[in-house]
């Protein structure tokens, strides 16, 4: 790709980096029209918008600007961490919040859209601020990114952070137990003790019909997301590395806890490991059903597991990675054009719920092509990290904006996602989407000068 156009989509995203991270906290996008239906913070999106800037900012040291502002926006969640169980709103003690707004998040534009929802929002009266936790990935998110600075920057834990990271790993450990070994999470509409609406699905897929079964019926509750767990087995070795000194055996816990979730998360018969038919290559189910049953549809998420390292390792079993690597940048999977779509390309979907920007073959997030180029090039697969670079920088440049999401229409047809039924639209400034940029654009100016990790690229020489 040009190295012009690549700057050039680098101080796109930068400037509107500049504008969204602050101090007091990361908003998903911009606050007008409705992109202000996402100008809130949100624990997800905060910390995948954080370390991607970290991991951008590795590539050109001199140019850490926005580095540090990132941490301490990442750092301002920690105002609402759970501090009580309370299953009336679904905050739970060590939990980072899912959703927080204020001030302009509250406009007439969003409170149009949290009613067409019928949303009946929980209203903390201490502070007046619209909080929800629904959300079983931003506390093992938001680990890995606090835990990433501060290792890369070497940067003193203060015991503050300490005490939300040993309270955050602690709700990990009880989710995880929960259920059954492996994260998880069960919708709040399906809880009879919640008074305020909540989210079905609580995986960054979090619209309704998400998660389905090939017929097109909703999945069973728990829910048992793939990406949700590689997040967890990482955030509970992180932990374990910060705690090795300073609490040794919550460490060892940790350390446990990330090997027996590693052994299930691996297992073919009780976890996600599974094999394509089309493909004869070994990759893992996007979720597990209530009823331990995988969802089997090749999708993006068990490519993202691979961003959540920790050293040379992530959840995946090592003689799986090529594998994974392999699947993920075939045909039906990488779009030159696009990027990584959601579902392999032909993949059928009975039954596309009202909303359902998830659940298509034709759907990109550029956020989700971020993570996995990181990822592939973290494992040593480096051609393969600069096909999803270049293709992440392709999908947006259709757009000249960091578009949330978009649709292949038609082949090499691509447009903005909309709702017709409440006139939605795709956020065309959204953090995560220009976080995801701004790492792209830094690897691909970087990626020819040097072999980052040569030597960590995994090969399967036989499968078990």
């Amino acid at each position: 790709m040009n190295p012009h156009r690549i700057e050039k989509n680098r101080r796109m995203a930068s400037l509107l980096l500049r504008h969204l991270v602050t101090t007091r906290g990361i908003y998903a996008s911009t606050d007008s029209g409705w992109q202000g239906s996402f100008h809130a913070l949100f624990g997800r999106d905060s910390a995948i918008t954080a370390s991607l800037i970290f991991s951008a900012e590795m590539q050109h040291p001199v140019r850490r600007r926005l580095g540090p502002k990132a941490y301490h926006g990442l750092l301002y969640l920690r105002h609402w961490q759970g501090v009580n169980n309370n299953p009336a709103t679904g905050e739970e003690i060590g939990k980072i919040s899912h959703e927080v707004r204020a001030g302009r998040s509250r406009n007439h534009q969003t409170l149009s859209r949290l009613r067409a929802f019928r949303k009946l929002w929980y209203l903390d009266p201490h502070d007046h601020l619209l909080k929800s936790w629904d959300s079983a990935d931003s506390t093992p998110l938001w680990i890995i990114a606090v835990s990433r600075w501060h290792k890369e920057s070497q940067l003193e834990y203060s015991s503050e952070v300490l005490a939300s990271l040993h309270s955050g790993l602690d709700w990990c450990l009880r989710n995880v137990a929960e259920y059954g070994g492996l994260a998880g999470f069960t919708g709040a509409d399906l809880r009879p003790e919640r008074k305020t609406t909540g989210l079905h699905n609580q995986g960054w897929k979090d619209n309704f019909g998400a998660y389905q079964y090939s017929d097109g019926l909703l999945a069973k509750h728990p829910i048992k997301d793939v990406f949700v767990n590689a997040a967890c087995w990482a955030a509970f070795r992180y932990g374990a590395a910060v705690f090795r000194e300073r609490d040794p055996t919550f460490a060892a816990v940790l350390e446990q806890s990330a090997k027996d979730l590693k052994e299930l998360f691996n297992n073919p018969k009780h976890g996600f490991l599974m094999t394509d038919e089309q493909s004869m290559l070994h990759y893992y189910a996007e979720a597990l059903d209530g009823n331990n049953k995988p969802l089997a549809s090749i999708s993006a998420d068990a490519a993202m597991c691979l961003w959540a390292y920790y050293d040379d390792e992530c959840v995946i079993d090592d003689m799986y990675i090529s594998d994974v690597a392999r699947r993920v940048t075939m045909d039906d999977m990488l779009n030159p054009e696009a990027g990584v779509r959601n579902y392999s390309s032909g993949t059928i979907v009975p039954k596309l719920y009202a909303g359902g920007y998830h659940r298509s073959s034709h759907t990109y997030w550029p956020f989700v092509s971020g993570l996995i180029a990181e990822g592939l090039d973290h494992f040593g697969y480096t051609p393969e990290a600069k096909l999803v670079a270049e293709a992440l920088l392709a999908g947006v440049s259709h757009f000249n904006s960091c578009i949330e999401m978009f649709l292949e229409a038609e082949p090499h047809v691509f447009q903005p996602w909309h709702n017709v039924d409440n006139k939605q639209q795709s956020a065309t400034n959204q953090a995560w989407t220009a976080a995801a940029v701004y790492y792209a654009s830094a690897y691909l100016l970087t990626s020819d000068q040097r072999a980052r990790h040569p030597a960590k690229r995994k090969a399967v020489t036989a499968h078990p």
